[in-house]
């Protein structure tokens, strides 16, 4: 049977929207490729950033709430999110981070170069010097050749949960088949969900975690032109019809300003 064929998407909890919109569209320019709302808790946006056209394992999705507490990190959560960067880039990005104010050393990661340093929110982030699938946004604020080429991987602390890790399947019968493969572990698979742009399989694994098992279609230009991606609220069908509310309940925010 085939395996999983990487990370689909990875997903954090955020503090303000806004801050986390002029973070990663603004400084580290990702591109905004879905604006909607968290489908389990509709007043709460989820806010997709990816390459130009949200290649499979190039988002890193959150679900921003204004009011928590500081962060801190704990068992269930992403504590550390390693993203590519092509190797000639570290230093380009070493000079934009510091000239954004935001504290940075050097490391290593897979035997790799890296910088380290934290989002707005206190999520960890690594910078590595390595190949990913990612195309370059020609509107980025960031110059194509040193964009962002995706998600290199995630570390996380087990047992109670915070935040998901999402891998790739390639369509629907590959996820049924990975859930029974998951049955036969003993644990407890959810049905096949659909999330409109995916369809995922949700379980959580002997130490605590949550755990995706997302298919690389329809996607997020399923009920979008791609070229206008992320630029306003949209809904899967199922929540169109409570708009006014989920619209209502929402804080406003605004794409940063582009050039950089």
């Amino acid at each position: 049977m085939e395996g999983t064929l990487g990370l689909h998407h990875v997903t954090c909890l955020a503090g303000d929207p806004q801050e986390n919109l002029d973070f990663y569209l603004g400084v580290l320019g990702l591109r905004l490729v879905k604006r909607s709302v968290n489908q389990d808790d509709p007043a709460t946006y989820h806010l997709f950033y990816a390459d130009r056209q949200g290649t499979p394992g190039t988002a890193l999705t959150f679900f921003p709430y204004p009011h928590l507490p500081p962060h801190r990190l704990g068992v269930g959560q992403a504590v550390e999110v390693a993203l590519a960067v092509p190797q000639e880039s570290l230093g380009y990005w070493e000079a934009r981070l510091a000239r954004y104010g935001r504290p940075l050393e050097r490391g290593e990661r897979f035997g790799l170069p890296a910088l380290l340093f934290p989002d707005p929110h206190g999520l960890p982030l690594a910078f590595t010097a390595a190949e990913g699938p990612g195309l370059p946004w020609e509107e980025s604020p960031v110059p194509p050749e040193h964009q962002v080429r995706g998600l290199l991987g995630a570390r996380i602390l087990e047992r109670e949960v915070e935040a998901t890790l999402a891998f790739r399947v390639r369509n629907e019968a590959h996820a049924l088949a990975l859930r029974e493969t998951v049955l036969a572990w003993g644990l407890r698979p959810t049905p096949l969900i659909d999330r409109f742009w995916f369809r995922s399989v949700y379980f959580r694994e002997p130490g605590g975690v949550l755990l995706e098992l997302a298919t690389e279609g329809p996607g997020f230009a399923v009920d979008e032109d791609p070229e206008a991606l992320g630029e306003r609220l949209v809904l899967p069908p199922w929540l169109e019809g409570q708009r006014p509310a989920i619209e209502a309940a929402l804080p406003p925010v605004r794409l940063p300003g582009k050039g950089g």
